[in-house]
């Protein structure tokens, strides 16, 4: 297991919701977002579980990175995945 899992008793869509608002709360900015399902399904027509990539940031951590070494932006965003496994509700992060 690479990340996190947890439980939850939401919907897909108010899971996710959480998930960026709990990240802002910790001053993460989301800079991108990739839904793996619907890009699948429109490059391949196949089809996916419900699976979306968040490319978050924390501006001012970022930014003082960046200061000490450029390079670093090469790891820029932080990638966090939200899967969800529908028969038991469970987050994957």
């Amino acid at each position: 297991m690479f990340g996190y899992r947890k439980q939850v008793n939401l919907s897909y869509d108010k899971a996710l919701a959480k998930v960026k608002e709990e990240l802002a709360r910790e001053g993460l900015g989301v800079l991108t977002e990739v839904d793996v399902k619907a890009t699948i399904k429109k490059k391949l027509d196949a089809d996916f579980d419900d699976y979306f990539i968040l490319g978050v940031c924390n501006p001012p951590f970022s930014y003082q990175a960046l200061q000490i070494i450029k390079d670093v932006g090469m790891m820029m965003p932080v990638t966090w995945l939200f899967s969800w496994i529908r028969v038991r509700r469970l987050l994957k992060l």
